[in-house]
């Protein structure tokens, strides 16, 4: 308020004198206005700078570190190999290790020369103390770690489905998130959708399909998890890699879950 009666107190002065006309005060009440407006930009603007100041530089390091992860992929003695017409998937004198520190001429070894064979439908669990490189076995076979090398055969025809301890819930509806990366619904994939949530003890979210929230804010550990099972249950992937996807849940619901898949 201050600012839109400044101008008129300080020239008031001049035009009762009749040094200045009306239309002269006008002017400068406007030319003031304008003024303060530019002045006051960076202070009114101070939160959004900073929210994309922020931004930018998230998105700046997410830029490098796919750019290293490209790089490092290049130069990966890690090979992938596509067979069609195979049910099973193989793994060669697999070594992996961990990245190379200044001091080291070879990074730790974690796993070292692995043969081995997954047959299609058979269920395989990974053992081992913490630390020991199981979930950095599963990232090498997702391709997202490539230190170490080796030969890896897939069957190119089958989708294979990787599921982390913490899922990843994309921005969105809960139907966006149940079924990623799928894009596209029609009313059967609802009616599919909400089956397998009453399936998987998530029913109380049947209303909340077209809701758009930050889910990984909205649900627990244990409903995200959960949620998990769905979208693989959904996309029905041939093979499953299940990093202690169940750690968030109790022992009951644990057995309940597996028990679906298998």
């Amino acid at each position: 308020m201050l600012a839109l009666i400044f101008p008129f107190l300080v020239v008031s002065p001049q035009y009762f004198s009749r040094e200045i006309t009306l239309g002269d005060l006008t002017k400068i009440a406007v030319t003031f206005e304008n003024v303060h407006k530019t002045l006051s930009f960076i202070s009114n603007s101070y939160e959004t700078i900073v929210q994309w100041r922020s931004a930018t530089k998230r998105l700046i390091e997410f830029k490098y570190v796919l750019n290293a992860l490209h790089i490092a992929k290049q130069k990966s003695e890690i090979r992938f190999i596509y067979l069609p017409n195979k049910r099973f998937m193989q793994i060669q004198e697999l070594i992996v290790r961990l990245p190379l520190k200044i001091d080291e001429d070879n990074g730790q070894i974690l796993i070292n020369h692995l043969d081995l064979v997954f047959q299609f439908h058979q269920t395989v669990l990974i053992a081992g103390k913490s630390g020991s490189g199981k979930s950095t076995f599963l990232r090498t076979l997702a391709g997202i770690w490539s230190h170490g090398h080796g030969t890896i055969y897939f069957p190119i025809d089958d989708t294979v489905a990787f599921l982390p301890q913490k899922p990843y819930c994309p921005l969105g509806s809960l139907r966006t998130c149940l079924t990623y990366p799928s894009t596209s619904f029609s009313s059967e994939d609802d009616k599919k959708i909400k089956c397998l949530l009453n399936q998987c003890q998530m029913s109380c979210w049947f209303n909340h399909l077209d809701e758009i929230q930050d889910w990984s804010r909205v649900l627990s550990l244990g409903e995200q998890q959960k949620m998990a099972f769905i979208r693989i249950l959904y996309l029905r992937s041939k093979w499953l890699f299940l990093d202690e996807t169940t750690s968030s849940l109790d022992e009951q619901a644990e057995t309940y879950l597996y028990s679906i898949l298998i």
